[in-house]
């Protein structure tokens, strides 16, 4: 005995006017169609072939100016208002009353 699944498709109106013309001119159901025109196209498809990456441009832009794995260097670089020292070794930095901050922070 064979089994069947019965299942609710959402199919485009012009790919279901094709599907009926052949069943009127076949004779043969609805159901059976169907499920031949499926089983064409799933024996039919391949699968897609895996894209190649795309290469992309590189540049060389000389050697590095800050070394990005020291912390302490990138942030003296990177945060303006760290150039201001810590006023004794394992103190916080200070932050800088408004006279010192630079003009373009203001």
């Amino acid at each position: 005995m064979t089994f069947h699944m019965r299942t609710t498709l959402v199919i485009d109106d012009e790919v279901m006017r094709e599907i009926k013309k052949r069943v009127a001119a076949e004779g043969r159901t609805l159901s059976a169609v169907t499920e031949e025109v499926m089983r064409w196209g799933l024996a039919t498809s391949r699968p897609s072939r895996p894209r190649r990456a795309a290469r992309l441009p590189s540049f060389s832009m000389g050697k590095p100016i800050v070394d990005i794995a020291d912390r302490d260097q990138l942030l003296e670089v990177t945060d303006p208002l760290r150039r201001f020292k810590p006023l004794h070794p394992g103190a916080e930095s200070r932050s800088p009353s408004r006279a010192e901050e630079p003009d373009r922070f203001r």
